[in-house]
């Protein structure tokens, strides 16, 4: 049985404000419960090297780093989400359904398992913002300038050698992220997940309401549920550039980048996102 909100016909929508159409809901579609997610994204990932033992201080217990924490994980790209059975309508959630992600991962464990742990993703969408609080995936509002690749073709994003994206992300006008980005081969893009580890990131919700102590809602470790569905897409090699501003409240100089490992364009890259599983609960013994 629904849970019921106290507002009979009129509580429509999936999250708060409610209404009887629910319109005015972040996303009306998806509501009154959870329901999975198709995603599909096209962007940059770049992966470079960076201080190991300065990330290691982003690391919260009981999670550890590992030998290849230094090794970061930079995902640019276009993302398009629209609920699992529902039609993709177009118009009324176009500007839910397509935003744009910069995201930020490295290497941890939690005893012997190792996971990739979400650091913070910038986002232009505030449904996106949302949904990665309640998800445990930290996220940030920016403003987004997104070159496809050039030269453009008709149908396809990457036509030969030598095509270039470039991105950049900033904070009030602000430069925070750069990335270019030239296509040198196609690749296998099976190949480019070969040894990806699961995402992890933390849920914590504060209880603004408690008076007596520190106690929050929930502090939990979660896993980012995203294997079912699973295709990998279109994928090409290159070289790439990358450069972060110096805003302090970023704290981007953590993930000064010592050197690029790989660079890859990916465009088709989906799955399917039922939501956050709880691996560790802070609260547990509280």
């Amino acid at each position: 049985m629904a849970y019921d909100r106290g507002m009979g016909p009129n509580a429509n929508g999936w999250s708060p404000p409610f209404s009887p159409s629910g319109r005015s809901s972040i996303w009306r579609v998806a509501g009154p419960g959870y329901t999975p997610l198709q995603m599909s994204h096209e962007g940059v990932l770049v992966r470079f090297e960076a201080d190991a033992d300065r990330l290691a201080e982003l690391i919260p217990k009981p999670l550890e780093p590992t030998e290849r924490t230094g090794e970061v994980g930079l995902f640019v790209n276009i993302s398009r989400m629209v609920p699992t059975g529902f039609p993709d309508d177009g118009d009324e959630r176009r500007f839910s359904n397509r935003f744009h992600e910069a995201l930020f991962i490295f290497p941890c464990r939690l005893g012997d398992q190792e996971y990739m742990w979400h650091w913070i993703m910038y986002t232009d969408s505030d449904w996106a913002m949302y949904t990665g609080f309640l998800a445990g995936l930290h996220s940030k509002i920016a403003q987004f300038k997104y070159a496809h690749m050039l030269p453009p073709h008709p149908l396809k994003q990457v036509e030969a050698e030598g095509a270039v994206v470039e991105a950049r992300v900033s904070l009030q006008d602000r430069p925070l992220i750069d990335v270019r980005f030239k296509a040198q081969e196609r690749v296998d893009p099976d190949v480019v997940f070969a040894d990806a580890a699961e995402i992890i990131g933390m849920r914590y919700f504060p209880d603004h309401a408690n008076r007596v102590d520190d106690r929050p809602l929930a502090h939990e470790l979660v896993i980012y549920d995203m294997v079912d569905q699973w295709t990998a897409g279109d994928a090409w090699s290159g070289e790439a550039e990358l450069s972060f501003g110096d805003q302090a409240s970023e704290e981007l100089h953590y993930f000064t980048p010592k050197r690029i490992l790989s660079a890859h364009h990916i465009a088709g890259f989906g799955y399917t996102n039922r939501g956050p599983k709880i691996l560790y609960d802070y609260l547990a013994d509280r």
